[in-house]
């Protein structure tokens, strides 16, 4: 991670309050959230690059933990008016007092560097995230608590055996999943290096299906009826599996790329979203495949449609396109970013919208973007800044409220009631810093004990 200093994280907080005026139709965006997680400031006389914690310390844990999400909004409002109210030297202070526990807390290894890589609720209350070192995620009160459970992932040569096909994928590549999707409660797949697996309860149990192709596995659409299609890097193929039938049938694809993202609405007509800027449309249910749009240059990470008739998609270097019409036509949409911040570094890993007009999209750096006229100007509502890698979004999702959820690295789930205004942690390193930064907050309020006479 990039070292960040004081004066640094100051003039991020400056710059991104005033973005500059763009060259097209978009107006100047507005005050940007700058999570403080991120801000914080790196103490330039230690050499030990700084790492947010991934568990929570025994005296965090010893706190009362909020009851409800309201509850977390107000404790990280409350922590960022304390936070912003400080000078540079008073955040200096603080810093300097909260880094050797937060440095004692720094992951050790990657398997504790949790990448949270899918997030979904199927309900008001109930809800899922996918760590991809197999750890699910599950909350049945609104995300107030999470609980884990390691889901059995099958070993190289237990997989080879029950794929259609031999795999060539070596040991280390069977590390990953990568997409989930619940169809209620208790129904579930996730896909990824190492095949596809489902669950019939909820998470409890898993059993193991296979894999269809030779190459990981990245993206899944599933029907109420639990047809599915997955997606991943074996470019030209696209896997479609039927209710009760043990075999995956393949169907070709014209893409060049390996898949980004797919999406069937409604068992007939689906979209595919490369990475290699393709975007492929079928009417069908997959029989065959069509190119709608391509740009080579492009690198598409994630697509979403509301409906047959709107639809976006998102990936690397800021690039959003919209369609209002099925994908017959594509447009860019417009991203005001800070001044110092290039498009080159703004990497969009989901997209999702709440209507056709109001969506979001994150990726890279905690960064989350938004639109509300449809994805034709997008204007940052939240970012960690530039050095914030660890903080990193993969995935959005939409609960009854309606809820916002953002889930990425170091196990961080964020969240927002107010249409994605304000974002506060819920899970994660992210959490867990600010445990930190609070009881750091409240020594610094605290006036020293007088010193006893002798």
């Amino acid at each position: 991670m990039i070292k960040t200093s004081c004066h640094a994280v100051i003039a991020l907080v400056l710059l991104a309050a005033s973005t500059p005026a763009p060259a097209g139709q978009c107006s100047p965006g507005g005050p940007v959230q700058i999570g403080m997680f991120s801000a914080v400031p790196q103490p330039e006389h230690n050499s030990v690059a700084f790492r947010l914690p991934t568990l929570a310390t025994p005296a965090a844990a010893a706190e009362a933990r909020p009851k409800s999400l309201e509850d977390f909004e107000k404790l990280y409002l409350d922590t960022e008016r304390r936070f912003r109210l400080l000078s540079r030297e008073g955040i200096e202070g603080v810093m300097e007092k909260a880094y050797p526990q937060l440095l004692k807390l720094a992951p050790r290894t990657e398997l504790e560097m949790e990448y949270i890589h899918a997030i979904q609720f199927v309900s008001r209350d109930r809800g899922f995230a996918l760590d991809w070192h197999g750890k699910l995620h599950a909350t049945g009160d609104r995300g107030v608590t999470w609980t884990e459970r390691r889901i059995p992932i099958p070993q190289p040569g237990d997989l080879s055996r029950q794929a259609a096909r031999p795999t060539t994928l070596p040991a280390a590549d069977f590390e990953a999943l990568r997409a989930m999707q619940f169809l209620d409660e208790r129904n579930g797949l996730v896909v990824g290096h190492r095949g596809v697996m489902q669950t019939s309860d909820g998470g409890l149990t898993w059993t193991q299906l296979g894999s269809p192709s030779r190459k990981p596995l990245a993206t899944l659409s599933c029907q109420p009826d639990q047809t599915c299609w997955v997606a991943g890097a074996e470019t030209g193929s696209v896997f479609r599996r039927t209710p009760g039938s043990p075999v995956w049938d393949r169907q070709a694809t014209p893409a060049n790329g390996p898949a980004g993202e797919i999406q069937v609405l409604d068992g007939k007509t689906g979209w595919l979203a490369t990475r290699r800027g393709e975007v492929l449309v079928t009417v069908d249910g997959g029989e065959q495949w069509r190119i709608q749009q391509s740009d080579p240059a492009a690198d598409y990470w994630a697509l979403h449609f509301t409906d047959a008739e709107h639809g976006w998609v998102a990936g690397a270097n800021a690039a959003i396109l919209r369609t209002e019409d099925g994908g017959r036509s594509w447009s860019p949409g417009e991203v005001v970013l800070p001044g110092d911040v290039p498009a080159a570094l703004v990497r969009l890993h989901a997209i999702r919208f709440l209507d056709p007009r109001t969506g979001f999209a994150a990726g890279l750096n905690g960064i989350i973007l938004g639109s509300t006229d449809g994805g034709r100007c997008w204007y940052v509502k939240r970012f960690e800044g530039l050095s914030a890698n660890s903080l990193t979004i993969y995935a959005l999702a939409v609960s009854e409220g309606p809820v916002l959820w953002a889930s990425g690295n170091a196990g961080n789930i964020v969240a927002s009631l107010d249409r994605g205004q304000v974002w506060f942690p819920v899970h994660g390193q992210a959490l867990d810093a600010m445990g930190v930064i609070r009881r750091s907050l409240d020594a610094l309020d605290t006036p020293a004990a007088p010193a006893r006479r002798k």
